[in-house]
């Protein structure tokens, strides 16, 4: 549902950017790790939930991933 390459963005709060790769990773500012872990060095924070914090462009709006994740796994269930 992310593609890789596709770039995903945290909240204006932190205007940050992260690359997605191939393997599911973003790398942002040349560290490589999850969704939480880039996420809790941008908040400068030992932890994040990565999942409440990204977020990509879909149509021109500002979609959660974790709306994607949720939405994935309806379809995945048949509901």
């Amino acid at each position: 549902m992310i593609k890789a390459g596709e770039l995903s963005y945290a909240r204006k709060t932190y205007s940050a950017a992260a690359f997605v790769l191939s393997d599911g990773k973003l790398e942002y500012k040349k560290q490589i790790g999850s969704i939480h872990r880039i996420g809790a060095i941008i908040q400068q924070t030992s932890s994040c939930n990565g999942w409440k914090f990204w977020y990509i462009m879909r149509d021109n709006k500002s979609v959660l991933i974790d709306d994607l994740r949720n939405e994935y796994l309806r379809k995945k269930h048949g509901l």
